[in-house]
């Protein structure tokens, strides 16, 4: 497993505001940044610098995260725009990514990793998100079930009129039928 970047290891508030100045500089003006948060870090009194280099992989590694979620997002919103999104497929392949990226943090987790053990707040953490995620797909598929009835009922009713005027036997619509969804009959 790889060494966790000293960026990484940053408190939280010190590791935000880096963020916010990564994103304010564009992604630039690394010698300067790095001046700033090693002072900053020093002011903290930590016991650590951030290189130039380290912190030049770092941005690049949140300027590409951002980069994605604004593609993520821009897809998204072209898609609701143009498509009639009725079995709501989007919302549920929202729902699948969310639970498999909580998935992946869960087995990131090593009980026998002493140096970076995990809190029960993040466990907990995690366990919300995931019960979240998993209570607001429940609409979703009683939604899809109710949809799928709908249809079945509407396709029987359709069949039984057609069948009507048709003015079709029983086994003669039966063999339609079979001839239509590729059933072989024993006859």
């Amino acid at each position: 497993m790889p060494a966790v970047s000293k960026i990484q290891q940053l408190p939280a508030d010190v590791k935000a505001w880096l963020d916010s100045k990564l994103v304010a500089n564009a992604f630039g003006n690394y010698d300067e940044l790095t001046e700033q948060l090693n002072a900053k870090l020093e002011g903290h009194e930590l016991e650590m610098t951030v290189s130039r280099s380290g912190l030049g992989i770092y941005g690049k590694g949140l300027k590409d995260r951002i980069e994605k979620i604004r593609n993520s997002t821009a897809a998204a919103k072209l898609l609701n725009e143009t498509m009639d999104d009725e079995g709501d497929a989007l919302g549920m392949a929202n729902v699948a990514l969310a639970q498999d990226l909580i998935f992946q943090l869960m087995n990131q987790y090593d009980p026998d990793d002493t140096e970076h053990p995990i809190s029960i707040k993040e466990i907990s953490t995690l366990f919300r998100a995931l019960g979240n995620v998993s209570r607001a797909s429940l609409p979703q598929k009683q939604w899809a079930k109710k949809v799928r009835e709908e249809l079945a009922r509407k396709t029987a009713e359709a069949v039984d009129q057609i069948q009507a005027e048709a003015g079709l036997s029983d086994q003669q619509f039966e063999r339609v039928r079979a001839k239509f969804l590729g059933i072989k009959l024993d006859v």
